[in-house]
């Protein structure tokens, strides 16, 4: 939808990209190998995770089964490999009850006149990015701009 050029170019096509929620502790036997050299058991978690992934995708929106030509899964070690990460954390900070306890995280900052935004000033991923500007600009106009978003 945002290229203009892409229904000519690929007619009656189009992309779908998923997010699940998982946990390092399937992926840590495995955080020591080589990216594209996890061997079979990493391969078979991969193909696991994607079918239950597209089993949540098909149950929402039954009409794509059958229509779909490629599937690619990233894992947390991909996000290690490419990244430069060490726990497969590619949108934020891990979302775990000691994160929320920080009291640093918000759009305050000891400094005079620098405030925060951003996806960890709120929560994680493209949601979490646009409400961490929310708390900014409330912060900077010292009212709720959130009531500015329900007006418009």
């Amino acid at each position: 939808m945002k290229d203009p050029s892409w229904e000519s170019r690929y007619p009656g096509r189009t992309t779908i990209d998923i997010a699940g929620l998982t946990t390092w502790s399937l992926f840590e036997p495995y955080a020591d190998s080589a990216w594209m050299r996890r061997g079979a058991d990493y391969e078979r978690l991969k193909d696991r995770l994607t079918e239950e992934l597209l089993g949540q995708v098909f149950r929402f929106c039954p009409q794509l089964e059958g229509r779909i030509d490629h599937t690619e899964l990233a894992t947390p070690l991909s996000f290690n490999h490419f990244l430069g990460r060490e726990r497969g954390d590619f949108m934020s900070l891990a979302h775990t009850p000691q994160r929320f306890a920080l009291r640093d995280l918000g759009a305050h900052t000891h400094v005079p006149g620098l405030l925060l935004t951003g996806q960890d000033v709120a929560s994680a991923g493209v949601s979490g990015a646009i409400m961490g500007g929310v708390v900014a600009a409330s912060a900077a106009l010292e009212r709720d701009a959130l009531e500015d978003l329900a007006t418009a």
